[in-house]
């Protein structure tokens, strides 16, 4: 029987007014994923329980779209169990993720939604934003150039920095290195939207949208957003209501003094309705 999970929670307070939105709209909640942590961590600590019949547990629970799904799917047939298995460190590794607490380093737009569980397929809903956004000059350390691109643009004008650092993708060039990256203003009274001038920078306002998201902890690679990218594609190929509605985009939430385990990345892809 699936997990008596509890019910989505209501919003909790950003670090910047007004409080931020609920997490998801679809999929599992941060509080819903840490029962789960809890309630995996107990089982793999149980004598009694086969690691097979944990791994089935985990996928009744969180089904095709998650990033550890395959794996478990195929560990339920699994023969044998040992203090080291690769299923066993692979669940634990599961629970780890489930219970894993994000840090916001900096402020958020009013509205931003709530941090979404690592490793699982969520639908969320994001405000209208406005945003500084440059691509690259030229074809080489296109992440760091456009990053002090877009520092040198905020620190002239004397805006905070805030999180997260977003980063657009042009699915037909490849997903290795992001095709833009853009920082988000404050709010959408700061500066005005248009191209800046004397400056590789335009400031966008983005409308409200609704994205397919999964998040993973580290930093973004391009392998990690093309595994990203598939799963998400997969959810969408099981639901038919809706449809892309934009390219692959990053979201990294951690400057670089932050740890590389303590880093928390989503990929997205913008959807809308398919009626």
């Amino acid at each position: 029987m699936p997990l008596d999970l509890p019910p989505t929670p209501a919003p909790t307070t950003s670090i910047v007014a007004p409080a931020a939105a609920p997490a998801t709209l679809s999929g599992l909640t941060a509080a819903q994923a840490r029962v789960l942590s809890a309630e995996l961590t107990k089982r793999l600590a149980d004598p009694a329980q086969k690691i097979a019949d944990v791994a089935t547990f985990a996928y009744t629970q969180l089904g095709d779209f998650s990033s550890a799904s395959a794996q478990l799917k195929a560990g339920q047939s699994q023969p044998g169990d040992g203090p080291d298995s690769q299923l066993r460190n692979l669940i634990g590794g599961l629970a780890d993720d489930l219970a894993f607490v994000p840090t916001r380093e900096a402020p958020v737009p009013p509205g931003w939604p709530a941090d979404a569980p690592v490793g699982v397929v969520v639908v969320q809903q994001y405000p209208t934003y406005r945003v500084a956004i440059t691509t690259p000059p030229q074809p080489v350390l296109k992440s760091s150039a456009m990053f002090f691109t877009l520092f040198g643009h905020i620190t002239k004008r004397s805006i905070p920095m805030t999180a997260p650092v977003e980063m657009g993708y042009d699915s037909k060039a490849g997903l290795i290195e992001p095709a833009s990256m853009g920082f988000l203003y404050p709010d959408t009274t700061t500066g005005q939207a248009g191209p800046v001038p004397n400056e590789r920078v335009t400031i966008k306002d983005v409308p409200a949208m609704t994205v397919l998201s999964i998040a993973h902890t580290g930093r973004f690679s391009g392998d990690r957003t093309v595994a990203s990218r598939k799963l998400l594609e997969a959810w969408l190929a099981q639901h038919p209501e809706y449809k892309a509605a934009g390219d692959v985009r990053v979201l990294g939430w951690n400057g670089p003094g932050t740890i590389e385990s303590r880093c928390y990345t989503q990929v997205q892809i913008p959807i809308t309705s398919s009626k």
